[in-house]
């Protein structure tokens, strides 16, 4: 089923007159990294499950996020841009209201999965300058996520519509997969401490214990099945990178003394 899907992306989503897949196609209007980044991810994935096309499915992912990079998506500080208008000569977003959670934390996930279909780690050393950006630049001095376009500090600015409160666990859960691939305690930490203050200062106890999109706290409006997914995807990301590693099946002798039966107390001739 992935292989058509893909394949229809290949005939109709590109390419876009700035580069890459476009974002929408009836009309056709930008690039997004979102949509692009989603591409090189399934190609990345594909590459390592289906063998017998591994070559082909490279050739897409690494070709893709080569255009990808030098596109300047990714911007001077190691944040990535919200896109790239075909309408206005491919111009490149990249105001303080561009850098969206999400568009980060999918480019971190497909460059894992490209770094471990090809075992080349210079493209975890851009994951890492990324999630490392992402850390400095998107979070308030206690180290908790916050969407960048938000009007109001850790509210979702309502011009990104209902799918806005995703963003940020889309990310974390991204995250997570690189944190699992470097072993970073740096990531796991992050991680740990956003989980820590959303399970404390986001919960709508009123709501049965529903997750607001600011994780900082307090909740202050209404919460939505989209915020309470995004606060979930983080519980899982945070679990994911501390859950210990599973122990080795050790077989236990047994308790109990069988009788030798016959065949077994008969004599062998070894051969040679």
């Amino acid at each position: 089923m992935a292989e058509p899907i893909f394949e229809e992306l290949v005939d109709k989503a590109q390419p876009c007159k700035c580069g890459g897949i476009w974002w929408n196609m009836n009309p056709p209007l930008k690039a997004t990294p979102i949509a692009n980044s989603l591409f090189i991810s399934a190609a990345a994935h594909l590459a390592k499950r289906v063998p017998a096309k591994k070559a082909y499915y490279l050739k897409w992912a690494q070709g893709s996020w080569d255009w990808f990079f030098h596109k300047r998506l990714i911007r001077k500080n190691w944040l990535v841009a919200n896109g790239m208008k075909a309408a206005n000569n491919c111009f490149i977003g990249g105001g303080h209201h561009n850098y969206y959670t999400y568009n980060q934390g999918v480019p971190i996930g497909a460059l894992v999965e490209i770094e471990e279909a090809t075992n080349n780690s210079s493209y975890i050393e851009i994951a890492l300058k990324i999630a490392d950006a992402s850390l400095s630049l998107l979070t308030d001095s206690n180290g908790i996520l916050h969407e960048s376009g938000a009007t109001v500090p850790g509210k979702v600015d309502l011009n990104l519509g209902g799918d806005g409160s995703t963003f940020k666990g889309v990310s974390a859960r991204n995250l997570a997969r690189l944190a699992r691939r470097t072993g970073s305690e740096k990531y796991k930490d992050f991680l740990s401490r956003n989980a820590d203050s959303l399970w404390a200062n986001a919960r709508n106890m009123t709501s049965g214990g529903t997750f607001g999109d600011n994780w900082a706290g307090p909740i202050n409006r209404i919460v939505s099945a989209a915020q309470h997914q995004s606060g979930l995807d983080l519980l899982v990301a945070a679990y994911a990178v501390n859950k210990p590693a599973k122990a080795a099946h050790t077989p236990q002798k047994s308790t109990t003394t069988k009788k030798p039966t016959s065949s077994s107390t008969k004599k062998t001739t070894a051969v040679a």
